[in-house]
């Protein structure tokens, strides 16, 4: 990746995706005070909601999804996301990535860079590079463990590079993964307060990163650059805490997009038309909950360590994950390697002799959709209409996005032609019109 800063190429664009893994859409629009740099990027763009097109029905299949073409897990999300087609394409039913197909159906990021763009991934779960989601063509790929160190200090560690990228460096797409979301609501359920603090913090790191590009566009030997920002997920989760069924709750999934700066180069307004803040940010007059000035951590956030390198401190195992990287009563289905590939001596103490959970339905080794071993309701026993109302989100509304429709999205913004052999699904999203609002 060069490290000039005049090297930009004028006429394209660049493309910043940010991924927040498990955040449930119903949680992040309830309130602007649950995520204000969100609810800030909201306004200024446009978002829309969809659901899967796929989730077990009984939720715990034995042999893998016999009902769906996958599990509403990571692997498939995000391999979906990546890619630009669906796992009846690339493959990925579930966190045991098996059947993936990654040499024909690339992520974007290598496509950006076999187009000769510079290309970036910071990612806290690490099986995104370890098994082959984010290829090796991609210019930088930084994994932090969250699995090992927890998720909260590998998401910090995951926005501090990739705001060193956006500083430092001259990228044209950067994907940044963020995964305290779904530890929270495997661990507590999404309607936890620890849910909402991992919410909050990955909007205060995002803030930091929109920070970062309204910095670049106030350089005068940057002006020129056009940048498209999209957040997403990969799926919900259920009220208890877990997810890889067919319910509402598990499947709907969101896309915001913004673009600040528009084609013209000019900043985008606010909520008035006066209104000259940075992009995504949230009025002065912000909440007792809101973690203060955009790019601000919360006031509980430590300072970070220094970072590990990309393969992670010593002691980890040749295939690069650290002997004890699943943690005792954790459920989290984000570990893809059967519990049996890790020394007998690191099993967690509430394993059976063969080093299976006791609530594991799966003979791959993959977790339970449920987070916790006291949860017996099955996925498909929630209603997809048990949860309340929630307010309309502000912005521009995109008509039902799809994960599928991000990459030819961010090709598009990069101005890269889609060729028809390459087989994507999605469709370009089109660009937001700034929304007009009559309120002073």
């Amino acid at each position: 990746m060069s490290h000039d800063v005049g090297g930009a190429r004028p006429g394209r664009g660049k493309v910043l995706v940010v991924g927040m893994d498990g955040l449930r859409f119903d949680r992040l629009t309830r309130s602007p005070s649950a995520a204000p740099v969100l609810h800030g990027l909201m306004a200024a763009g446009a978002v829309g909601t969809s659901l899967l097109p796929y989730g077990e029905a009984d939720g715990h299949a034995e042999n893998g999804p016999s009902t769906s073409m996958a599990y509403t897990d990571s692997g498939p999300g995000w391999s979906s996301i990546l890619t630009g087609v669906w796992p009846d394409r690339h493959g990925v039913r579930g966190n045991d990535f098996g059947g993936a197909d990654y040499a024909r159906y690339p992520d974007f990021l290598t496509r950006a860079a076999t187009a000769g763009l510079r290309t970036a991934a910071a990612v806290s779960w690490p099986q995104l590079v370890r098994r082959g989601v984010l290829g090796p063509a991609i210019d930088r790929r930084r994994r932090f463990n969250g699995e090992f160190r927890g998720y909260r200090t590998a998401d910090r560690r995951v926005a501090r590079t990739a705001l060193r990228w956006l500083t430092r460096h001259d990228p044209d797409v950067v994907f940044v993964y963020f995964g305290a979301t779904d530890e929270a609501g495997h661990d507590t359920g999404p309607l936890s307060p620890a849910y909402d603090r991992a919410l909050l913090a990955q909007d205060a790191h995002l803030g930091r990163l929109l920070q970062a590009i309204d910095a670049r566009r106030s350089d005068p030997r940057r002006a020129h650059e056009r940048w498209t920002v999209l957040v997403t997920t990969d799926h919900g989760h259920l009220d208890s805490g877990g997810h890889g069924g067919d319910t509402h709750a598990e499947r709907e999934v969101f896309v915001i997009l913004a673009e600040p700066g528009g084609l013209d180069g000019t900043r985008p307004t606010g909520d008035r038309p006066d209104d000259t803040r940075p992009f995504g940010a949230e009025p002065a007059d912000r909440g007792p909950t809101d973690p203060g000035p955009l790019g601000t951590p919360p006031a509980d956030n430590r300072p970070h360590s220094a970072q590990p390198t990309d393969r992670g401190p010593t002691g980890m195992q040749p295939d690069g994950t650290h002997p004890n990287s699943t943690r005792p009563n954790s459920t989290r289905p984000h570990s893809a390697q059967p519990a049996d590939n890790r020394p007998h001596s690191t099993q967690p103490a509430d394993r059976g002799p063969d080093g299976t959970h006791p609530n594991s339905a799966r003979p791959d080794g993959t977790r339970p959709h449920s987070a916790r071993p006291d949860s017996t309701r099955p996925n498909s026993a929630q209603p997809a209409d048990n949860r309340p109302d929630n307010p309309r989100p502000p912005g521009a509304q995109l008509d039902a996005p799809r994960l599928i429709d991000i990459a030819p999205t961010v090709l598009d913004r990069l101005g890269i032609p889609v060729d028809p052999a390459w087989g994507l699904q999605g469709r370009v999203l089109p660009r937001p019109i700034a929304p007009t609002s009559d309120r002073s």
